[in-house]
């Protein structure tokens, strides 16, 4: 292992060969940015009634080791010339070494961003991650009402949060936020944007609840919210000229008719096997998924290269499978811009890949009840 101490950062000799190479692919034009979300741990300290990850992976997925760590870094930069990491988990800063595994991270992208519920962002800690290089961090905001956030995340976290903002943006890193929706605090979507505009949060997206099964609360948002929930966006987007996407793609059959949504991107669809947005999701085991939503396992860097994960009967086949519209969508004109909305959610809600996504139900859309948008 070779360590920078002007930079304190650790680089191990694969590491360090694999960025000669990969700036020789850059000058050459081969410089694609490829997405992956890294799952440091799978430990965390909430219990949110809205999390898409089982609740028994909290405790039976251990944090990563840094040796494992130094061969997935490398495998996966041996495949692609560039990437944009997420550190995940999890919640990523209950890893005992996470100050070294930010540093190894950050030597292969210096804007990685880091995902946390922001419960150990004290002052302290926020200088600390400032001081070593992080620009950004990414968290889930709810609603400016205590009861209803707590509600959602647990009892004191709302204040929490607010102090991990206070806290970070006092250290000056970014942050940025993903406004998540479910039946329980649409109705606060307007207040919600103008607070989080007050905490000077800027750069956000939208989500709409997509969880894993059994979920521990219906929090599907109902057809009429859901209407309201898109018309308020939209004039929100058109008054303050700013533009909405969304992280959970919404089947484009399910939304409100004759209304053109300037404000909000809506050809969101999965993006697994189409190249563009598609990004993969890695394991404290090295294991590897199509997306953090899908628990299906793909193969694992720990003991095979991302050539022969890509190339797999696993990969291969969840591509074909989302290519093949379910019967519902068969004869839809949105397909390509859609493909059933997500499916990876209609897999761990237990009707398998070839069913659309299981919030059309809640919503009551019929199939072929909408004219291709």
């Amino acid at each position: 292992m070779l360590v920078d101490r002007k930079k304190n950062e650790f680089k191990s000799p694969a590491i360090m060969l694999n960025k000669v190479s990969n700036f020789f692919n850059r000058l050459m034009g081969f410089s694609e940015t490829q997405s992956i979300v890294l799952e440091i741990t799978g430990h965390c300290n909430r219990r949110c009634l809205y999390c898409y990850r089982p609740s028994e992976s909290h405790e039976t997925i251990s944090a990563v080791s840094l040796d494992n760590l130094d061969k997935i870094i490398t495998k996966l930069t041996r495949k692609f010339p560039r990437i944009s990491f997420a550190i995940s988990g999890g919640e990523p800063l209950l890893h005992p070494q996470f100050d070294l595994v930010f540093q190894k991270i950050r030597y292969v992208d210096k804007k990685v961003v880091v995902l946390s519920n922001l419960s150990l962002i004290t002052l302290e800690r926020a200088k600390k991650l400032r001081k070593a290089g992080l620009e950004s961090i990414q968290m889930t905001f709810l609603s400016p009402d205590p009861e209803e956030h707590d509600f959602l995340r647990g009892k004191g976290d709302f204040l929490s949060t607010l102090n991990g903002v206070v806290n970070l943006r006092s250290a000056e890193i970014q942050v940025n936020a993903i406004l998540l929706l479910t039946s329980k605090n649409v109705s606060n979507l307007l207040p919600s944007l103008t607070m989080l505009n007050s905490l000077g949060i800027k750069d956000f997206m939208i989500n709409r609840y997509n969880a894993s099964f059994p979920g521990v609360e219906n929090l599907f948002i109902p057809p009429r919210a859901f209407e309201r929930m898109m018309y308020e966006l939209d004039e929100y987007g058109k008054e303050f000229k700013m533009s909405f996407s969304f992280g959970v793609p919404i089947p484009l059959c399910a939304l409100p008719p004759k209304q053109n949504f300037t404000s909000l991107e809506l050809k969101s669809f999965c993006p697994i096997g189409k190249g563009e947005r598609e990004y993969f999701t890695v394991g404290p085991d090295g294991s590897i998924r199509a997306c953090n939503h899908f628990p299906t396992i793909l193969g694992n860097l720990l003991t095979q290269s991302m050539d022969e994960i890509l190339e797999g009967e696993n990969f291969r086949t969840l591509c074909n499978e989302l290519d093949t519209p379910p019967a519902f969508c068969v004869g839809c004109g949105s397909w390509r811009d859609c493909r059933g909305g997500c499916r990876a959610a209609s897999f761990t809600w237990g009707k398998g890949v070839s069913s659309p996504d299981p919030w059309l139900e809640v919503l009551g859309v019929k199939p072929h009840s909408r004219k291709p948008r």
